[in-house]
């Protein structure tokens, strides 16, 4: 791992600290129509998740379309940086090691600056960026932002981390070598006319159930079954939209009086027709006796049903792990009592602290990278032993005193 580390460090280039390539898709246009049903997204997605271009599609109509899925995992970027008295916060590196030994206060200075340094009115690794990291991770499986690295004074360790841009998820591709070894990333355009190419310095990606070795992450929504549950809801919602439509152009019915001729039927159709064309508003209709002009009434009674199995079908959208009764809309309201324990609310405290240690990984990443730049290689391998710590998060008052029974055990992601 240090041999790999000592490589990295000795093949990045100062010159190419600065921001490089687009935050925005290169080639930039909407995706249509690649296949019958598809709706329009706002981005034509260069790299395929799994390698398969109706699975990215599905998975990207849901990200802008699904308020369901939407809603839930953009709580889940929010919760995972507040703390358990409402406040915002954000990461920090715990002062001691598991075995207790004090972490180097060099590092504590250093991330503690990383921390808090923003570039304009945001931080540089903080919420602000984070939390669309965690929103494109869990549905896509991976995202990318890019490190600015620039020299801040004229010593030989003033380079450091000055800036962060986020870099669009689906035209990121990874470079590594047939026994893993990470070479690098690059920016693909639309079409494939260009390609920008970027130190594995310059990119944090973040990836959910990555396994070691390997270039991408897992879906969250493809692994919860939501691309199945979102085909559910077009149909569902084509169906019950034609039914509406149905019933709601039933026929008028024009009674003729007992008696009356087929060639009276015809005569009384000339006239009405000639009538309606003259574009005259027709305000009075002189009807011979028991005649009858009437809207026919709709039988259609497929409505209700078709209804109420949309409303599941969008229920379904939620993904694993999040309690339902968030969702007052879809009429979970009053069913947070019914939780056996707060089962759900605890499920899903788990869920936020596996994203935190997902996040940290990334952070880790970046605080490594900023020590290497001041401090040298030699200094971090005696010396760069860290944790990632986060505020406590906390869902129910019975994980509340679960949390206080087990408070010896911190929410911390170790730097090796």
């Amino acid at each position: 791992m240090l041999n790999r580390l000592r490589r990295l460090l000795r093949s990045f280039r100062f010159r190419d600290g600065a921001i490089q390539g687009s935050p925005y898709p290169i080639g930039y246009g909407v995706s249509r129509n690649l296949a019958r049903r598809d709706l329009d997204v706002p981005e034509m997605p260069v790299r395929f998740v799994e390698d398969n271009r109706e699975i990215t599609q599905r998975l990207l109509e849901i990200f802008h379309y699904s308020k369901e899925a939407s809603k839930a995992i953009e709580l889940m970027a929010l919760d995972c940086f507040q703390s358990q008295d409402g406040g915002s916060g954000s990461w920090s590196v715990a002062p001691e090691l598991p075995d207790g030994t004090k972490t180097n206060p060099d590092i504590l200075v250093i991330a503690s600056d990383l921390a808090s340094r923003r570039d304009g009115d945001e931080n540089v690794i903080g919420a602000d960026i984070l939390e669309n990291t965690v929103l494109e991770t869990l549905f896509f499986g991976d995202s990318f932002f890019q490190l600015g690295i620039e020299k801040e004074g004229i010593s030989s360790g003033d380079w450091g981390i000055k800036s962060s841009i986020y870099m669009p998820t689906l035209s990121m591709f990874v470079k590594r070598t047939e026994t893993g070894f990470l070479e690098g990333y690059y920016q693909k355009s639309v079409g494939g006319t260009s390609q920008i190419d970027f130190h594995p310095f310059k990119i944090i990606q973040f990836s959910y159930l990555r396994k070691k070795g390997t270039r991408y992450g897992r879906s969250y929504l493809k692994k919860s079954q939501a691309i199945t549950d979102w085909d559910n809801v077009r149909d569902a919602e084509y169906a019950l939209s034609k039914v509406a439509l149905e019933a709601g152009v039933a026929p008028w019915l024009h009674i003729m009086a007992p008696g009356k001729t087929q060639q009276d039927l015809q005569d009384y159709e000339r006239r009405h027709q000639a009538a309606l064309n003259s574009g005259l508003i027709l305000t009075h209709l002189y009807l011979d006796n028991a005649a009858e002009i009437k809207k026919a009434a709709s039988e259609n009674n497929a409505i209700k049903p078709l209804a109420d199995y949309l409303l599941d079908c969008r229920r379904r959208m939620i993904p694993a792990g999040f309690p339902a009764w968030i969702f007052t809309e879809l009429g979970y309201q009053g069913t947070a009592g019914n939780d056996l324990n707060g089962q759900p609310a605890m499920t899903y405290s788990r869920l936020v602290g596996a994203t935190r240690s997902m996040i940290g990984q990334g952070i880790k990443k970046a605080i490594t990278i900023e020590l290497l730049l001041r401090k040298g290689y030699d200094w971090y391998t005696e010396n760069g032993k860290f944790e990632i710590q986060w505020e406590p998060w906390i869902a129910t008052p019975g994980q509340l005193a679960m949390e206080e029974a087990t408070s010896n055990e911190p929410n911390q992601i170790s730097s090796n």
